[in-house]
Formats: C-alpha cells, structure tokens, sequence
C-alpha cells in the first residue's frame, strides 16, 4: 500500500497521539521500536519506521506486515482489522478501489463519490476533447473536498461549489 494513503495517515497518528509523541528525530523512531517490541513481541527496525513517516527515502509502498505489526501495536487484530475499525467510526464504508483510470469511461459517464455526513460529488468523464463541466457537488460543513491529480492528463472535472475544488488532471 502506498505510503501517502490516508489510511495510513490515520495509523501513523493514531500512534503518535497514543505515545503522545511526533516522530520527528532518530531517537523518536528507536524509541516506537522499542514500544512495539514491548506491545506486540514483534521486532521493526526503526530505519522501516523512518522510511514509513518519509523521514529518510524509501520505498513508495508498505508491506502489509509492517501494517499488521503497527496496527496490532494499537490494539488492532491486523492492518485489516484497523480498516475496518476506522470506516466504522467515521461512518464511511471501505474504499473499495485505489484508482479510477479515465480508460475504464466511457465519454458521458459519470462518478458519484460520497461520504459522511451529507457530502457528495458527481464527476462526468468528458473524453479527451473536454468541453467545460458538467458535474455537481455538495459539502454542508467549511471543510474542502481535494481530488489527487494523475500522472497524465484526464479530462475528468467537477463543477467549483462550497467546499469543492476544481479536478481538471
């Protein structure tokens, strides 16, 4: 899994608010070994955690062990486990795919994504000749909906409201 993702965003501080502790320096990191040696009796090398915070380079992916370890450190059966314990909480379901690929669409199709509470977005694939949006989004709350951005250009784009961004990859 990628590194960036936000699941493990919220394993990465879940932890530090249960230390209450940022990882920021090496002995940070020698430290969180350590307490998981002492939750889990399973070892990590602080370098694995160092690469996992984007504290040194590393790989752009995690291994799922090093999820299952860091996650039963929280109490979690495995990583599997804390997926679905904090879908649960948030009251959203499970991210079902990492990606949409334009290839997929056909011209005219549309996207609806949404969450909790009462938010919403649709998104129409407008074919590689894009004309301007048509697509629709509704956030109640100040918070901003983001859409990451590919690697090559994609004629898929959502419509500017309250709280939307525009998604024009």
């Amino acid at each position: 899994m990628k590194k960036t993702g936000p699941e493990i965003h919220e394993l990465k501080k879940q932890i530090e608010e249960r230390l209450k502790r940022k990882m920021k320096t090496p002995s940070d990191f020698i430290f969180l070994s350590g307490v998981i040696w002492e939750r889990t009796h399973e070892t990590m090398s602080p370098t694995t955690l160092k690469r996992l915070w984007g504290y040194i380079d590393g790989a752009d992916e995690t291994r799922s062990s090093t999820l299952d370890i860091l996650s039963r450190s929280l109490g979690y059966q495995d990583w599997e486990n804390f997926l679905r314990q904090i879908n649960k909480n948030n009251g959203s379901d499970p991210v079902l795919s990492q990606h949409i690929s334009a290839d997929d669409l056909a011209v005219g199709e549309r996207i609806y994504v949404s969450w909790k509470p009462d938010r919403r977005c649709t998104f129409r694939y407008l074919g590689e000749d894009s004309t301007p949006p048509s697509s629709s989004c509704t956030n109640p709350s100040t918070s901003t909906i983001s859409c990451k951005a590919t690697s090559h250009p994609s004629p898929l784009s959502s419509a500017t409201g309250t709280g939307c961004v525009n998604w024009n990859a």
